[in-house]
């Protein structure tokens, strides 16, 4: 229940900010197209202000600050949006039910490998996985 609910608060969030943020995403993707990278920059990390959650303009925004070669850069804004998706989902998490419900739950997740002996789920969700990956690639590539 909890779940649907937020889901429904975020997606009426989401209609409101609509038109301006698909307005500010419209507006970096042409700076970006035009090859204007910082004032794209710029614009994208307005996009992020308006919607934190936004893996499109995180995306971008990584992709960017490497044709510019700031790897610093762009290994900053891959762990702000490691904690913006982590903290997103840790929200939405299902609150505490029954604990027989609870029980056969992680049960059930043990037995299939999906989490440890302590409950935690063994598989990060999309994106943060492959930003994880992207951060480790790129933290090799610093340290030559």
């Amino acid at each position: 229940m909890r779940v649907a609910h937020i889901d429904s608060v975020n997606k009426e969030r989401e209609r409101s900010l609509s038109p301006v943020y698909s307005e500010c995403i419209a507006t970096a993707k042409e700076l970006e197209q035009n090859n204007e990278l910082d004032e794209a920059i710029k614009a994208y990390q307005k996009c992020l202000k308006i919607k934190k959650t936004d893996e499109y303009a995180f995306d971008r925004l990584m992709i960017l600050f490497r044709k510019q070669k700031e790897y610093k850069k762009e290994l900053d804004i891959i762990q702000q949006a490691i904690d913006a998706f982590e903290k997103l989902y840790a929200e939405s998490a299902p609150a505490k039910t029954n604990k027989l419900i609870q029980k056969i739950s992680n049960s059930i997740l043990r037995s299939t490998g999906l989490s440890d002996k302590r409950g935690n789920l063994v598989f990060k969700p999309q994106p943060i996985l492959r930003w994880h990956k992207r951060a480790t690639l790129l933290k090799k590539r610093l340290k030559k």
